[in-house]
């Protein structure tokens, strides 16, 4: 997945992944929450982190870093779960925060780089085929 240096004109969240900063559009995403606990999935691509529980839902916990060609990160508790507003499926993150649609003169946030929120869910797809 290569991710889109395309300025966006709505609302996004900015967040960090092992010292990079990446964006996705606020209509992308349904959630930040704290990442206390997760379990692992055996022989899982490296992307999975695990699943975790989410108000009573199993959600799928990603590591973005394989997913764009960077190496993974050490997940750690206490870690934001960015949760994605399609399925239930969350990206391990350090900090986060919201981010002003960026004016025609400005780049995004410190330089974030905007992800294609249909791509990265293509590229989840592809790792876990999800069914309704």
């Amino acid at each position: 997945m290569t991710p889109s240096t395309i300025p966006h004109h709505d609302p996004y969240v900015v967040f960090a992944h092992d010292g990079r900063r990446y964006a996705l559009p606020l209509a992308a995403v349904r959630l930040v929450t704290e990442l206390s606990s997760w379990s692992r999935v055996p022989r899982a691509p490296e992307a999975i982190v695990g699943v975790t529980n989410l108000h009573g839902r199993v959600a799928l916990v990603v590591d973005l870093g394989p997913l764009v060609g960077e190496r993974t990160c050490a997940v750690k508790p206490g870690m934001k779960l960015v949760v994605l507003s399609r399925g239930d499926i969350g990206i391990c993150a350090g900090e986060v925060e919201l981010g002003a649609p960026p004016s025609s003169d400005a780049p995004l946030n410190g330089g974030a780089t905007l992800l294609d929120a249909d791509v990265l869910a293509q590229a989840i797809d592809r790792l876990v085929p999800l069914t309704a």
